[in-house]
């Protein structure tokens, strides 16, 4: 079972209720597996590291934006818009933490992702919908 495959697993039997439990679990496995994960992100196929992240990220993301959507007349294009916008953000920060050694506690930047977009996501969804 490949790594994705284990987050996927993880994520999708319901180990995380929230997003923030969903990244959780990615910093953790991620973290379980540092010396498997540390030679990807270091080869040559550190770009594939990086679009199984978008991928592993974006359905978590895309959930929260429909939920937080609802009872908007939010486009389907513009959910998506919004959920790429938090994706790359989010892998972002993982990688970030893989490229300085994996030695910031993961639930502590979670709860600092958190602090720092509680409220904007409901935001970003009457924003765009004010736009129309």
């Amino acid at each position: 079972m490949s790594l994705l495959e284990v987050l996927l697993s993880n994520i999708k039997n319901g180990d995380g209720e929230s997003w923030e439990d969903k990244f959780l679990i990615i910093f953790k496995i991620i973290d379980e597996e540092k010396v498997f994960v540390e030679n990807i992100s270091h080869s040559v196929s550190s770009e594939i590291l990086r679009s199984n992240l978008y991928r592993l990220v974006y359905p978590i993301i895309y959930s929260e934006i429909v939920d937080k959507s609802k009872g908007k007349s939010l486009r389907e294009e513009d959910k998506q818009f919004i959920t790429n916008f938090y994706k790359y953000a989010f892998v972002s920060i993982v990688l970030d933490w893989l490229d300085k050694g994996m030695h910031e506690n993961p639930e502590k930047i979670v709860a600092e992702v958190s602090k720092l977009i509680t409220g904007t996501i409901d935001h970003a969804c009457s924003s765009v919908n004010k736009e129309k």
